[in-house]
């Protein structure tokens, strides 16, 4: 339209000869007097989804200086055929300027005002979506997958609702339950290549998977996640997938009653699973996705269907999928080792109308899992030196509530338990070794062992040499007791042989007794004599103890009653009350001060029985006695003191 008022005139061609007529007429006006036309010109704008749009304008037929509000004319304002505040991506909304208010009578006689329509145009943003790294999860936890939406948020005006919009629309997408489309078995592939060709199709990759899939495999796994399993075979079965029945039709192998397809060919209804072999069942789309008014791009998703999806036999004409659900997938549960065997985990597709505005690249994230713990206790178990573990036969318990995943012991164990028995020096038992030897596990894939007890394996010398345990007892004492256990026996063995001998509490090692006591035998028989107290209630105490004569076990008795002789003082005495004190802890060496000059012997042994060092000292010679113990491993060791007055023992400590 033209702008201002410009005469229009009208050219004649010239009549005479001398051309002196014709021209231009005289100028009519459109308008009287100083009435003048000006055009508002809407701007055409183009900005990208979600950003804000700023209207512009421009006015035509001004004069030099002069403005809308020099000029007394109300304020331009704007309507569009775009909802705001995010209008979907078109290029053909229009803009509509007009004045904010009707202009006066004064003011028309004085302007005729064109307004001039604009375009707005939105565009496609760009968006990542990315799954998080995350390296906090313990072997049995829940993976709740955590998605980042990466865009410029350039020209947003309130970046948190358009964030929360796509988040919204995105989880809305989901499954109502927390579900994992899980890959079982991706690290036991030993082929790099095939491995190779698996990871790159999950590349850029987003998954779906139909309401009979999860009505008919989902596998909830007690610890509020669930589950839809494929194997690599899945995999294999879609990179090499061949023609349906017609040109345009592909044949998806059903594995396990489900198969991997490609979102776009699923809802083009081009997909037919081949349930048995060269028998197709075609799968019809009716989800309302992928019709002539979606607008998204379904090329990088990926679905799992059911055998249910697709019609009951080949051209029966029934089956169908009716929805389809995101799901993140994630290509193992197991714990990792390293940041390179971090798990890959993939994000549930964007299936939702508003993803049309995005243009879209899925990213994947990597999970670490740490192991769990698994609380064990192992116990005590003998054999004689020589003989074969029995390992059935140790004694194992499991704290059953820290397994994961209704895990069992054969489970989590299928090659069964694996020991190991290493002694206090850090030596690992060897067959034929004897002494005594922590009992350990080893530990099993996605779980570190909490020892909540060690057991020992004692390992018993074994051979024609041996000699038996004998046993006495020395006398009883007398003090009268609240609880009624009146009595102490004082009980004594003799080992003749040169390394301890062990014999685990039970049939073989036991007290048995007509009435009550309290107290139990030693399980560690030093070279030569020891002894021990237990109190009873004055009626029959019998200690039973069976050895071995050569190789043939023999057994011995020894009681204690009421009757029994009584102790002398000498008798019941403590090492300090014999005439000796032990300085306790020690360090580099051991020293036993001299109270008394007798005869006698300083034994040492460490806990597991095995003679350190063995002193011989006189009643000639009044110095203390001094053993070096700079080759002595920190811990707690028995000194054992023999003279004609009786034996004497005490727990010591090296630091």
């Amino acid at each position: 339209p033209f702008t201002g008022n410009p005469g229009l005139t009208v050219d004649t061609e010239c009549q005479t000869p001398a051309c002196t007529d014709g021209g231009p007429s005289d100028p009519a006006f459109f308008f009287d007097g100083d009435k003048r036309a000006i055009n508002v010109v809407a701007n055409n704008e183009s900005v990208e989804y979600g950003q804000a749009v700023a209207f512009s304008y421009t006015v035509e037929g001004l004069g030099s200086g002069e403005t809308l509000e020099s000029l007394g004319l109300p304020q331009i304002v704007f309507t569009s055929t775009a909802t705001f505040p995010y209008p979907d991506v078109n290029d053909g909304y229009r803009i509509f300027p007009k004045f904010e208010t009707e202009l006066t009578a004064d003011q028309l006689e004085d302007f005729q005002v064109n307004f001039i329509n604009g375009k707005l145009e939105v565009t496609k943003k760009d968006l990542i979506i990315q799954m998080s790294d995350q390296d906090d999860y313990i072997y049995g936890d829940a993976i709740l997958g955590e998605i980042q939406y990466i865009y410029d948020d350039t020209g947003i005006d309130d970046n948190d609702a358009f964030l929360q919009l796509i988040e919204t629309s995105h989880s809305g997408d989901f499954y109502s339950t927390n579900s994992l489309i899980l890959v079982n078995k991706l690290r036991a592939i030993v082929n790099e290549q095939e491995l190779l060709e698996i990871l790159n199709l999950l590349n850029n990759s987003s998954w779906m998977t139909s309401e009979n899939t999860i009505a008919n495999k989902l596998r909830a796994i007690v610890n509020g996640q669930e589950l839809i399993d494929l194997d690599p075979i899945h995999f294999e079965n879609y990179l090499n997938q061949t023609q349906g029945s017609e040109l345009n039709k592909l044949r998806a192998i059903v594995n396990k009653l489900r198969a991997i397809v490609n979102g776009q060919d699923l809802l083009e209804n081009r997909i037919e699973l081949e349930v048995e072999t060269n028998k197709l069942r075609a799968i019809v789309n009716e989800t309302g996705l992928g019709g002539d008014l979606d607008e998204n791009d379904y090329n990088s998703i990926f679905a799992v269907v059911d055998v249910d999806d697709a019609e009951s036999a080949p051209e029966a004409g029934d089956g169908g999928i009716s929805r389809v659900y995101s799901m993140n997938l994630i290509t193992g549960l197991g714990v990792t080792n390293s940041d390179d065997d971090r798990h890959y985990i993939y994000p549930g597709a964007f299936l939702s109308a508003l993803a049309a505005n995005f243009n879209i690249t899925f990213s994947y994230g990597r999970i670490a899992i740490s192991p769990a713990e698994l609380t064990v206790s192992t116990f005590d178990y003998l054999i004689n030196q020589g003989d074969e573990i029995d390992f059935t036969q140790i004694p194992v318990e499991f704290e059953v509530e820290d397994y994961v995943y209704e895990e069992t012991i054969d489970s989590v164990f299928p090659e069964g338990l694996s020991f190991y028995f290493v002694n206090s020096y850090g030596e690992t038992y060897e067959p034929g070794d004897t002494g005594i030897f922590d009992i350990f596990i080893e530990e099993p894939d996605n779980y570190t062992l909490n020892f909540a007890s060690v057991g020992k394996l004692y390992v018993t010398p074994f051979g024609e040499d041996m000699r038996k345990v004998r046993t006495y007892l020395d006398c009883i004492e007398v003090s009268p007791s609240a609880d009624g256990l009146d009595y102490t026996a004082n009980f004594r063995y003799y080992n003749p042989n040169n390394d301890p001998i062990y014999v685990l509490r039970g049939p073989d090692n036991e007290l048995v007794g007509l009435g009550d006591f309290i107290g139990e035998p030693p399980v560690i028989f030093f070279p030569g004599e020891g002894t021990f107290k237990v109190r009873f209630d004055g009626q029959r105490l019998v200690w039973r103890l069976t050895t071995f004569e050569s190789t043939n076990k023999s057994s011995i008795s020894t009681e204690a009653t009421s009757d029994s002789g009584k102790c002398d003082a000498k008798d019941v005495g403590s090492v300090d009350e014999s005439g000796y004190t032990i300085i306790n802890p020690f360090s580099s060496q051991l020293v036993v001060q001299r109270h008394v000059i007798e005869t006698g012997t300083l034994d040492v042994f460490n806990m597991y029985g095995v003679l350190q060092d063995s002193v011989d000292f006189s009643k000639n010679r009044e110095e203390d006695l001094i053993i070096s113990t700079v080759g002595y491993p920190v811990g707690m060791y028995i000194v054992r003191i023999t003279t004609a007055d009786g034996i004497y023992t005490q727990t010591v400590i090296k630091n």
